[in-house]
């Protein structure tokens, strides 16, 4: 066992006078000596072994070294422990006359008393170190609800008076305050995220065909050239067919009524007065079209799912808009039928799968569903994705079994980065991440090569209103001519066509063990040293020396610098500005000794 001069210690707090031990973090030992009993003030307590201050003492009563101390107690302000059998380790005299000693549990009772009392302190401790007052009244952020660059500077000032950061990115703001409104609150400024371009990827699709390249905004390296590869690998293969097959959003409210007998009523009442539904959402969007309406009645409760198309909006809040209305009016219609009586309503019941995956978005769809399919002959999977077919559907069968011995819902291997890093650059919802990246990768094996194809059954997403109408996001749907009407089909299957990519990308990197390299060369920050002036020295000559003049025993004695005056070169010219490491011609005056013991 450690020593307690080794083990970690509690401090405590030894500024209150020994009558006062009531102190959070003060503790006191009562123990016996050659005088009779004492108390002494403890300083610091590990697991096994404490420090104390005895009042001065004459020779006689002075414990020594080795002295064994039998039934001594330690009190705090929570509680008392009998220390049975304490042993003294060491005996210092203080400048004020006073003892300090340095005992540790000698028997395992005592070792464990000291560990309950050390852990009873350090926990409380840590929460009076912990602990803030609450105030009557918290600060509140200023200038709310508007959206002026001046209640922007406001906010940001109030950030750093409640920090006391400096918190200086928050001074570097391009975006034009004012025109923000509904898409944030309490506007402090903007977080850059580095976003690059996969591809090119060539496409046979239904609203989409050529070459196309994606912005990826994200932080994790390997992504973009991943993406790249399996771009590529489609590509040289002939490119990837993508479908849209539905869009849809749903929002599913809930109604609580006394009995199941009026959620019966409610549930045929629904079912029978659809075209009367239909004319209220109409009051309140143009765009959405309501397809259908399904109650499903669980006891007293009835869930109605409103199934909408949305057009190039994603649709989540214009739905929610839509199914408000015609649920207030159905409310309205119940004053009619007394037997009907609604005790509760939300407008949404958490059946909708809004922003959470679930299996009934994998099975029904919710937002846009894509599918991308594509076949990879032989040689493109050996010269540019380095794998074979057979490799690629073992390792897709043993990655398939993991996936459903966890609980998987769906299988795939990482469309989510792909959808997480469009999703940014592209101004979508990035919370819809979670639902979008539903998906399921299939393969299939033959002589040739090999099929793929992946489904994604809940791709939310818009080209028009939300993020999209900011300037940078913009940008990136423009790149991709998916900006505005008619444009939200083209990006779910450019969407898809690039998560198919980078699928088979990262299956053919784990089949063939390319994985851990890739991440290791692109994916983590290292210093790099480069190659400067203080590496010429003596022992980086010795090597090509000792190779061109025959002399396995020669030495480089010194490297000087050379009279002779060279003009630049092109090299040296083009990266004295730009490079940190040595390029170019550099006149040293080496001299040297040889094994024979002439010096040159």
């Amino acid at each position: 066992m450690l020593p307690s001069s080794e083990r970690s210690k509690i401090r405590l707090d030894i500024e209150e006078t020994d009558e006062d031990f009531g102190g959070l973090k003060s503790a006191y030992l009562e123990l016996t000596l050659a005088s009779g009993p004492a108390i002494a003030k403890v300083l610091d307590l590990s697991e096994v072994g404490i420090g104390i201050r005895l009042a001065e003492q004459t020779p006689d009563t002075m414990p020594s070294v080795g002295t064994l101390l039998l039934n001594t107690t330690i009190g705090t302000a929570q509680s008392r422990h009998d220390l049975g059998r304490l042993i003294v380790r060491r005996v210092e005299l203080e400048d004020d006359g006073q003892v300090g000693l340095g005992l540790e549990g000698e028997d395992e009772d005592t070792r464990i008393s000291l560990w309950r009392v050390y852990h009873e302190l350090t926990n409380l401790s840590r929460a009076a170190t912990e602990a803030v007052e609450q105030p009557e009244k918290s600060p509140v952020i200023p200038g709310r609800g508007h959206y002026s660059a001046a209640a922007r500077l406001e906010r940001v000032n109030f950030a750093r008076e409640e920090s006391g950061e400096e918190l200086p990115t928050l001074d570097n703001f391009g975006l034009e305050p004012d025109a923000l409104t509904g898409n944030i609150e309490n506007l402090v400024g903007s977080v850059e995220i580095p976003v690059g371009l996969a591809g090119p990827l060539w496409f046979n699709g239904e609203n989409v065909r050529g070459h196309i390249y994606a912005p990826l905004a994200t932080t994790e390296g390997a992504l973009v050239a991943s993406c790249t590869r399996g771009a590529t690998a489609l590509t040289r293969a002939g490119g990837v067919t993508t479908r849209i097959l539905r869009q849809v959003m749903l929002r599913a409210p809930l109604f609580v009524l006394d009995s199941s007998e009026s959620a019966s009523k409610l549930r045929q009442w629904v079912a029978d007065h659809f075209a009367e539904i239909k004319a209220q959402v109409r009051l309140v969007s143009r765009h959405a079209r309501l397809l259908q309406v399904v109650p499903d009645q669980v006891g007293n409760r009835v869930n109605i799912t409103f199934t909408y198309e949305t057009g190039d909006a994603a649709g989540q809040n214009m739905t929610t808009s839509c199914t408000w209305k015609a649920c207030q009016w159905i409310n309205e219609q119940m004053r009619h039928f007394p037997e009907i009586r609604v005790d509760n309503f939300m407008v949404d019941g958490n059946m909708s799968g809004d922003k959470k995956v679930n299996f009934k978005s994998l099975i029904q769809g919710r937002g846009t569903r894509a599918t991308a399919e594509a076949f990879l002959d032989n040689k493109t999977l050996d010269h540019v994705l380095k794998a074979s077919a057979q490799q690629l559907m073992e390792g897709h069968y043993v990655a398939m079994t993991g996936g459903m011995s966890i609980g998987m819902i769906g299988y795939n291997i990482n469309i989510a980065n792909v959808i997480a890093a469009m999703f940014t650059a592209c101004g979508q919802d990035i919370a819809c991440v979670h639902e979008s990246s539903l998906g399921h990768l299939s393969m299939k094996a033959s002589p040739e090569g090999l099929y793929v194809t992946l489904d994604l059954p809940a791709l939310v997403v818009g080209t028009v209103g939300g993020g999209t109408n900011l300037p940078g996001q913009a940008d990136y749907l423009k790149l991709m001519n998916c900006k505005g009407a008619h444009r939200s089909g083209r990006l779910a299957e450019i969407v898809a066509g690039f998560c198919l990519a980078l699928d088979l990308s990262t299956a053919s990197a784990m089949a063939s063990g390319q994985f851990a390299a890739a991440h290791d060369r692109l994916g983590r920050n290292r210093p790099i040293e480069w190659f400067t002036e203080k590496d010429l020295v003596p022992e980086f000559f010795n090597r090509g020396f000792r190779r061109v003049l025959g002399d396995t025993e020669l030495e480089v004695t010194s490297v000087g610098a050379s009279e002779i005056e060279m003009g630049s070169s092109i090299i040296t010219e083009l990266t004295a500005r730009q490079m940190e490491k040595k390029l170019g011609l550099e006149p040293r005056l080496i001299k040297y000794m040889k094994s024979d013991g002439s010096e040159y």
